[in-house]
């Protein structure tokens, strides 16, 4: 990885060279750019056919104040001049009224994995990204964002992996986004807090789930306690009942959960083809039956 500043290059071909340094994946910090004179050049960026950078197929952006339209014409140049580009992940930092500027991108950007951390509803870039992925998109990852829209994504056959970390409004998202998510029928790992609500119910509209990690939940798991043919590892924030598990998921590999009962030995000693893995929560009891499992599973 390299990290670009672009606040050193004040005129476009010094921007073009330096994104085409060869490194896969590139880091670049945006401080208040509309502010920098040196910066003007980006208020005319436009691509060119026929440049492009072969090098870089990852860009992590860091985005502080951006308020004009020079994040649009910088964002949409980087997606065209980087034409192997499939990994975009853009952290947000804005502390006043974000002013939405359409990208200028006709057709897919044929990104296959986005990550957006501080997305908020009044951002329309991460909604008009998605949809501009639909096509090709197989990777999703939200952190810490607001009350958003997947709709975009409605019925993606393309997408296999969505985590969904730290949303603010957690209850509300899930609820607002409920038709979207139970439309995503090819999912392989789905990752999130407060997601027990909506699986109680729609837990077999993921007729490929293969890993599913619930990183936070208050609320039962009764529902875990059924036949989920497809999964094969599962992360859970909260005791489980491992032996009822089991019971009707004999096929699961791997268990991670927050704490274990005093009966996992016995559990591992019936199941030796399942491994579980406790989160070592410092307790001198927890970490007296880990030691049993791990002696047991050797």
């Amino acid at each position: 990885m390299i990290r670009v500043d672009i606040m050193k290059h004040d005129d476009e071909q010094s921007m073009r060279e330096i994104v085409k340094q060869p490194f896969p994946h590139k880091d670049m910090s945006l401080h208040h750019i509309e502010r920098v004179e040196d910066l003007n050049y980006l208020d005319s960026l436009e691509y060119k056919e026929g440049e492009c950078d072969m090098q870089t197929d990852k860009l992590s952006l860091k985005v502080y104040g951006i308020q004009t339209i020079r994040f649009s014409k910088l964002l949409t140049w980087l997606i065209r001049y980087c034409s192997k580009l499939k990994q975009l992940s853009l952290s947000f930092d804005i502390d006043r009224e974000y002013n939405h500027f359409p990208l200028q991108i006709e057709g897919q950007t044929g990104l296959t994995h986005l990550t957006l951390q501080n997305w908020q509803p009044n951002m329309a870039v991460g909604e008009e990204l998605l949809e501009k992925s639909k096509d090709t998109l197989v990777s999703l990852e939200l952190i810490k964002c607001g009350l958003v829209s997947l709709s975009p994504l409605h019925g993606s056959l393309h997408l296999k992996s969505l985590s969904l970390c730290k949303q603010s409004h957690s209850h509300h998202f899930f609820t607002s986004n409920q038709q979207t998510l139970i439309s995503l029928a090819n999912l392989h790992s789905l990752e999130g807090g407060d997601l027990a609500p909506l699986l109680s119910s729609h837990i077999h509209s993921f007729p490929s789930l293969n890993t599913l990690t619930l990183t936070t939940t208050t609320d039962p798991l009764q529902w875990l306690y059924q036949p989920l043919p497809s999964l094969r590892t599962i992360s859970v924030g909260k005791n489980i009942d491992i032996r009822r598990f089991l019971e009707c998921n004999k096929h699961v590999k791997v268990i991670r959960a927050q704490s274990v009962s005093d009966d996992a030995v016995q559990v591992m000693r019936e199941h030796p083809w399942v491994r579980l893995q406790p989160e070592h929560s410092g307790c001198g009891d927890d970490e007296a039956i880990i030691k049993a499992i791990e002696e047991c599973i050797k």
